[in-house]
């Protein structure tokens, strides 16, 4: 959750979903990590590369309740249509992270013996923020998950 002001910093509208804390009373703004989504989003694709082992009895991702809360809707994963939907929902919200974010971690290249053609080393440097602390950021603000009914909304005036 965040402050009216804060809301302003990051320029959204003012009309978009208010909450109070449930410990606090304090009213502000409900917000997500967009780490979180992404994080989502991996595991989704994951499951899917992987559908076999995720793939429950009735022929749905076993993961189904996580992607209907995700998504706002309830989609029916058995036409391969509606699960492309989400899947390239997915994979254009990291291409877009991943050129927002521009890596410029350097790695160089190795040959094989017999092989034309090099190979990178990817096992290079990069400058990561502190996981732990910006989940520990999460949850010391936190209203409550979004599939929990434990968020109290502020009544929108009409």
């Amino acid at each position: 959750m965040i402050s009216d002001a804060e809301r302003k910093i990051i320029d959204m509208p003012a009309s978009h979903l208010k909450v109070k804390n449930p410990k606090t009373g304090v009213e502000g703004y409900r917000v997500g990590l967009e780490v979180f989504h992404q994080l989502h989003c991996v595991n989704l694709l994951r499951q899917v590369t992987y559908r076999d082992y995720y793939v429950n009895v009735s022929g749905d991702i076993a993961d189904q309740e996580n992607l209907q809360m995700h998504t706002g809707s309830v989609p029916c994963l058995k036409k391969p249509r509606d699960l492309l939907t989400y899947l390239d929902h997915c994979l254009e919200i990291l291409r877009l992270h991943v050129q927002c974010s521009a890596d410029v971690g350097v790695f160089t290249f190795y040959m094989l013996e017999g092989d034309p053609l090099p190979w990178p080393e990817l096992d290079s440097w990069h400058t990561c923020r502190n996981f732990d602390k910006v989940r520990d950021w999460a949850a010391e603000n936190s209203v409550g998950n979004m599939e929990r009914p434990d968020l109290i909304p502020v009544e929108v005036p009409k």
